[in-house]
């Protein structure tokens, strides 16, 4: 996948974070904490601080690290391998 897709999926990830966020707003979280059960776990790189995440076609896409140190990459949900990581500017 090209920086371009990248950059793109980011973008659309983004976007979805963001109408999510909203949405979630507006839920009551005592709610929330009582609806939701754990029905699978994958394995995920415990360096990584996550910020962003997008799933799409069996690959996660996610937006992690911190300031001087994040990058854009794609992972491999069944494994936890990264196929591909962009790192991105500090400023």
């Amino acid at each position: 996948m090209s920086l371009h897709h990248t950059l793109h999926a980011w973008r659309r990830c983004c976007t979805v974070l963001l109408v999510l966020r909203l949405c979630c707003a507006c839920v009551p979280l005592a709610w929330a904490a009582d609806t939701y059960k754990i029905i699978h776990t994958y394995p995920h790189d415990p360096r990584a601080y996550t910020q962003g995440l997008l799933y799409q076609d069996g690959h996660l896409y996610e937006s992690t690290g911190l300031n001087g140190r994040s990058s854009l990459r794609m992972v491999d949900l069944e494994t936890g391998r990264v196929l591909q990581s962009v790192p991105v500017p500090s400023q």
